[in-house]
């Protein structure tokens, strides 16, 4: 049933909590070894369930459950110092449900298994929503946010999730959402080749190790420059179908153009996930041109300026790491090539119509370039292998 005339104000009031603070966390070693992940301390003498529980409070979620089961004392001795502000005749509170054996004679089998086997107690809240969080993350979400989405979709129910690169799939579940958002699959910790989809450093990491698998034929889309279509037309596009694609920049355009994208247009962009900005030089220089202009030594200081500031003021503003380089006008040379390299460039493209083989030169791999001729059969026969050539 729709909801969508309550006040987030109201949706909060109806909502319980159940924090989920049952873990080992034995990946952590010696961090866990006496007390559970949730109870490790942060920030002096905070802990690392605080984040989850400072969300519920701020975002007026007041009747919260810690679900506790693994060396959890110092755990509840925190909460119970340190959470104890609510108004309980008010309903307000922060308690902690620890593993009780209620419905089998099992511990906690999982996350599923934990919020099942305190269901009485839940339902007892007479809560019209319940949150499940986990007790270990840090954070920081406004819940009401989430639970007025849920109210006015009128979802069973919502799930709360942040888009990763697709190289770093095989650390988290992944979630498949069709047009509207509707959640239509999911899969744990699954390898990126086993997604039907490569990004463009997962097929260059296949090029020297092997072992990184990546479909036989792989597709990978880069756009050059920074146009502003990229934004309005590519991405939407790019959300939609989930496809990452690797974006080459030159900086000096973008908020500056007027054809260009902004930095918070390119910044939300790879906030997504699914977009990588790497470098194509600071300003598009033809090297050709600029060769021929300067004398030689002002040639490699104009040059390394290019390479470098592109390099820098990509990873200033927009964060991570820029090692790829796109050739302006796909020219480059020995020279060139090892300017980029120091720079710190570990791979660099030239415009070249041909597959990528594990014997090119790591610093000149080829790219297609997709024209607006390249429709139906034209682009099929650029996707395809050469046919062989038959006898009868």
């Amino acid at each position: 049933m729709r909801t969508t005339n309550r006040t987030d104000t109201d949706l909060a009031r109806d909502t319980v909590a159940l924090i989920l603070a049952g873990g080992n966390g034995t990946r952590l070693g010696e961090l866990t070894r006496w007390q559970c992940k949730p109870a490790i301390v942060f920030a002096g003498h905070f802990r690392n369930i605080d984040f989850t529980l400072s969300n519920c409070v701020n975002s007026g979620v007041r009747r919260v459950a810690v679900l506790t089961q693994y060396k959890s004392q110092s755990l509840i001795t925190h909460i119970c110092g340190g959470w104890n502000f609510l108004a309980r005749p008010l309903g307000e509170f922060v308690d902690v449900w620890p593993a009780q054996q209620r419905l089998h004679s099992s511990w906690y089998a999982g996350t599923a298994d934990a919020v099942h086997q305190n269901l009485d107690l839940l339902l007892a809240q007479r809560s019209r929503y319940t949150l499940v969080l986990a007790g270990d993350h840090v954070y920081k979400m406004d819940y009401r946010k989430l639970l007025e989405r849920h109210a006015q979709t009128g979802a069973d129910v919502t799930v709360a999730c942040v888009p990763v690169p697709v190289e770093d799939s095989g650390a988290f579940g992944v979630l498949g959402v069709d047009e509207r958002q509707r959640v239509c699959s999911f899969i744990e910790k699954p390898q990126p080749s086993s997604l039907g989809m490569s990004s463009l450093k997962t097929v260059l990491a296949s090029l020297d190790d092997s072992s990184v698998a990546v479909p036989e034929r792989s597709v990978v889309l880069v756009a050059d420059d920074g146009h502003r279509t990229v934004y309005t037309d590519l991405f939407p596009l790019i959300k939609r179908f989930q496809i990452p694609v690797t974006l080459f920049i030159y900086p000096s355009a973008i908020s500056n153009a007027n054809y260009a994208m902004t930095w918070e247009q390119l910044a939300e962009m790879k906030a997504s996930g699914l977009v990588d900005i790497q470098g194509h030089t600071f300003w598009h220089p033809n090297f050709k041109i600029e060769k021929k202009r300067l004398a030689p030594a002002a040639y490699e200081k104009f040059t390394q300026e290019q390479l470098v500031k592109s390099k820098a003021v990509l990873e200033q503003k927009l964060g991570g790491k820029v090692d790829l380089l796109a050739w302006p006008f796909g020219i480059y040379d020995p020279e060139l090539m090892s300017w980029a390299q120091a720079a710190g460039y570990v791979a660099a493209f030239s415009i070249d119509r041909r597959p990528v083989t594990r014997t090119e030169n790591v610093m000149s791999l080829p790219r297609s370039i997709v024209t607006d001729a390249d429709r139906g059969a034209r682009f099929e026969a650029l996707l395809m292998p050469p046919k062989l050539a038959t006898s009868k």
